[in-house]
């Protein structure tokens, strides 16, 4: 290695200069340390994700307890006498001086001298050598593993790469000698990326704006970063937000540039193809490249860490980073348009051939081809109306790509559709759909194709069902019964569609409040599930539900909840699961338990459950809204009021219309909003005269507290009695204990204490048993004061103060130590507050920790009784304030 054959570039030496002011993440500061216990440590993500900045931060924190060489590495590198001069001159650099060193050593004489300086040095030594992804010599790659095999224990190498490096990973990660960082470490979580935005940019936006920031980047950083940027410079950074993907400008550049441009024209062309596709593997890509190898391809992409994921652990199906697929697609209108119907079509032709046919569908209609299109959605459509599918935005998104007269000349795609529409409240469409499904049955339309006259009196059957429904939403349960009937004389009993008209029936009847259904519930969900309708057995095992949660009997709720979650995932009866995590988390929002309440909410949206925006079940949002504001995080609770308003317009079933304008009244008068409750309760046509049948039993609430608040507590006593009265009578016992909370509330306010201690003891005894919380502590002070005045004495105290707790109330005696130091919990209990401080559920910490959802749970009463709190938003709240994560 001659002297002065390689020009030295200083600035190759140091690492970059970071931003003056940056963002802490201190989860993955904290990897410094992890560098000192093993021989390699890889940081390999994509481009833009952070390594360079993280390994900065870690060069930092070394150099106070080790010497730490650095090399920026580049594609000239690859030649051996330039790596080793390098790789040498950043020991002299680290060492002061590498003594002994001569010009005429070779690479692998080079590393075996720096082994052996190392170990004289006696103290740690760390390699870090950045974007080692350049580097293209078999030689070097020898010449390092060399160095991890031979070097002491106090010496080690810091790679960060694009891709793994040609060095025995697996053995030296089965050894336990390898410390890995990265893509999915690498991402900023939601709490990061509001740091970045709000508090290092001082953007001050949204949680839900930066919630779809989180989701669209999938915490890429150099896409926030990109991000953040751009939205400085808008008027309007809510709609620049909601629109954000790969083809806006900064990110665009940036992906041609540093990604899409390294890149050879086969590769190019391959990822611009299959861009079409939202997952790949190998023989798919073939099919719709028109190439062979494209599982190999698919391979060595992944290996460069070139924004795909791989799907599974064989690595065999992969999809794309959301932001490049978006970047690519764009590159695909750009270039070759003109094949974009011909590559979506060959995509669903090998679907198909592979027997995946609801994959196959919007590959289908992407294609253009609404034949085609709709001779797969045929095909399709019987299994997922009987899993609920037919409720869902996916199917929703099939059925308006293609042509409205081609489905309402197709009965087989109409009433499906019909069903979704008027389960989604949108009652004047399914009517229309039903009228069209009418005139082709009846003749006047010819159908698209020919029907047999057995189709025709099934179509028929359905026909009447859908005209139910319609029937039930329009407030006409009579009519929806005599129909329901009507079906099941036209119906044979093997038809398919058996198993929804019991269902309806009993949703129609439960309209009408019928006492003491519960076994003709099961039953009907029995036969549900035993015919192979998941969904329509899950909606029964809702409705039985409700009338135990009405009926006051939380705990039986709570066992027949439990049974009949486990029961519809023994059946895979997804997505209508979803409506069962929706009214768990009311159960345990009821309870009191505002983690587990959240997290079932979360699970109901995410499954997109069918039902609950025509007003037949408690939508999840709304569940949301009251779990954000019991946990002291109002801005969050007002952005889910938002989507909820937003998910309830243009509802038109009369439940929608009574129960949702009173819920969201409910709701801002909970948020500390009371003028806009009072301008419901002026329009609405409630008065204190009113009523209350079992339709109007919640509004009437809500507008008997909107009549308390105002000073009219004395009208609102009566209507109040009124609604306990009736609801008693009919047995539905829960609804009766809300009443009478709120009108010991409203006794409270008008002064008369005597009378409303009567009153709240009356009430004590149910909620007690059931282990009501919520029902007590969301009518507020007058609530809270009932509550200090029971707890002093009486046979409910204890009860009475666990609701003080729950609450915040400042019982002293009682209150438990505060914990201010991290001594003060245990390293799992520390454990347990930082992934909740990461925004982990319950059963994420279990998954991440190898242990129990109940011990998760027993860590978490520790932590939250040790710090004073009684949420998970407090207890991070609270842990941040000391200085505990």
């Amino acid at each position: 290695m001659p002297s002065g054959s390689v020009q030295i570039l200083a600035t190759k030496l140091q690492p970059p200069r970071t931003r003056p002011s940056s963002l802490e993440r201190s989860r993955l500061s904290a990897g410094a340390a992890r560098v000192l216990d093993v021989p390699l440590t890889l940081v390999s993500a994509p481009a833009g994700f952070g390594k360079t900045t993280l390994l900065v931060e870690w060069y930092e924190w070394l150099g106070h307890r080790a010497t730490v060489g650095w090399v920026s590495l580049d594609e000239f590198d690859s030649d051996p006498q330039t790596f080793g001069r390098y790789l040498q001159e950043a020991l002299c650099h680290a060492f002061g001086d590498v003594p002994g060193v001569g010009d005429q050593l070779t690479l692998e004489a080079l590393v075996a001298h720096i082994s052996n300086r190392s170990l004289a040095e006696g103290s740690p030594v760390v390699l870090i050598l950045d974007d080692y992804h350049l580097i293209e010599s078999s030689r070097i790659d020898a010449a390092v593993q060399f160095l991890l095999e031979r070097m002491p224990s106090d010496m080690h190498v810091v790679l960060g790469s694009r891709r793994n490096p040609n060095v025995p990973l697996a053995r030296l990660r089965a050894r336990g000698r390898l410390f890995e960082v990265a893509a999915d470490d690498l991402r900023f979580t939601v709490e990061e990326t509001r740091g970045l935005f709000n508090d290092l940019e001082q953007l001050n936006l949204t949680a839900e704006q930066l919630a779809t920031l989180e989701s669209r980047t999938e915490g890429w950083a150099a896409a926030l970063q990109l991000a953040a940027l751009s939205v400085k410079g808008k008027d309007n950074p809510d709609r620049f937000i909601r629109t954000f993907s790969g083809s806006q400008r900064f990110v665009f550049d940036y992906l041609a540039e540093e990604v899409f441009g390294a890149q050879d024209e086969q590769t190019q062309a391959f990822l611009v193809q299959t861009s079409v596709l939202d997952r790949m593997t190998g023989p798919l890509c073939d099919a719709v490249t028109l190439t062979p190898s494209g599982g190999a391809r698919l391979t060595a992409l992944n290996r460069a860490s070139l924004f795909t994921v791989a799907l599974d652990d064989a690595d065999g199906w992969f999809r794309y980073h959301h932001l490049f697929r978006d970047f690519l697609r764009g590159m695909l209108a750009e270039r070759e348009p003109e094949n974009i119907a011909s590559l979506n079509r060959r995509a669903s032709e090998w679907f198909v051939s592979d027997g995946l046919l609801e994959e196959a569908v919007p590959y289908a209609v992407a294609s253009g081809d609404q034949g085609w299109a709709f001779t797969i959605i045929e095909r399709v459509l019987p299994a997922a109306t009987l899993r609920g599918d037919i409720f869902t935005p996916v199917f929703d998104r099939w059925m308006e790509a293609v042509s409205h007269q081609e489905v309402e000349r197709r009965p087989w795609a109409a009433l499906p559709l019909a069903f979704a529409r008027a389960l989604a409240g949108r009652v004047t469409e399914a009517a229309d759909l039903a009228q069209c499904v009418e005139d082709v049955l009846e003749e006047r339309t010819p159908a698209a194709v020919e029907l047999t006259d057995t189709e025709k009196v099934h179509y028929g059957g359905v026909l009447n069902l859908v005209r139910a429904y319609i029937a039930r939403f329009r407030g006409d349960p009579e009519a929806a019964l005599a129909l329901v009937d009507h079906s099941a004389t036209l119906l044979p009993q093997a038809d398919s569609t058996q198993p929804w008209l019991r269902m309806f029936r009993q949703l129609v009847l439960h309209d009408a409040w019928a006492p003491n259904r519960e076994s003709e519930l099961r039953d009907a969900a029995t036969n549900c599930f035993e015919k192979g309708h998941p969904a329509a057995a899950n909606a029964l095992l809702v409705l039985e539900f409700y009338r135990l949660a009405l009926s006051g009997h939380l705990n039986a709720a709570s066992d027949h909840l439990e049974a009949s979650l486990k029961r519809a995932y023994e059946r895979n009866a997804l997505p209508s699961a979803g409506m069962l995590h929706g009214v768990a988390a009311e159960l345990f929002y009821q309870r009191g338990e505002l983690d587990e309440a959240e997290e079932e909410a979360q699970r109901c949206i995410s499954l997109g459950a069918p039902g609950a925006s025509a007003g037949l079940f408690f939508p999840p949002e709304a569940s949301l809204v009251l779990i954000q504001n019991a946990d002291g995080r109002r801005e969050e609770a007002l952005a889910s009021l938002h989507l909820l308003e937003g998910r309830i317009k243009g509802v038109e079933t009369v439940q929608g219309q009574l129960f949702f304008p009173a819920l969201v009244a409910h709701l801002h008068f909970l948020l500390g909003l009371p003028a806009i409750a009072e301008r419901w309760a002026e329009s609405s046509t409630l008065s204190p005269e009113t009523q209350p049948t079992f339709a109007l039993e919640y509004p009437c609430l809500v507008y008997a507290r909107v009549l308390v608040v105002s000073g009219r507590a004395k009208e609102a006593i009566p209507l109040l009695r009124r609604v306990a009265d009736a609801a008693y009578a009919a047995g539905r016992h829960g609804r009766t204990l809300e009443a009478q909370v709120i009108e010991a509330c409203a006794l409270w306010r008008e002064g008369d204490e005597r009378s409303a201690l009567i009153a709240f003891g009356r009430l004590l005894p149910l909620a007690e048993r059931e282990r009501y919380v919520r029902v007590i502590l969301d009518e507020g002070e007058p609530a809270l004061s009932l509550l200090r005045k029971s707890a002093s004495a009486g046979a409910h105290a204890p009860y009475a103060l666990r609701l003080l707790l729950a609450a915040g109330g400042n019982i002293d005696e009682r209150r438990p130590r505060l914990a201010t130091r991290p001594d003060d919990l245990s390293a799992r209990e520390l454990e347990v507050l930082r992934l909740l401080a990461l925004g982990s559920f319950n059963r994420e910490i279990a998954d991440e920790l190898v242990i129990s959802l109940d011990t998760v749970k027993s860590h978490l009463r520790s932590v939250y009784a040790k710090l004073d709190v009684h949420s998970r938003g407090q207890a991070v709240r609270s842990a941040r304030e000391r200085g505990l994560v």
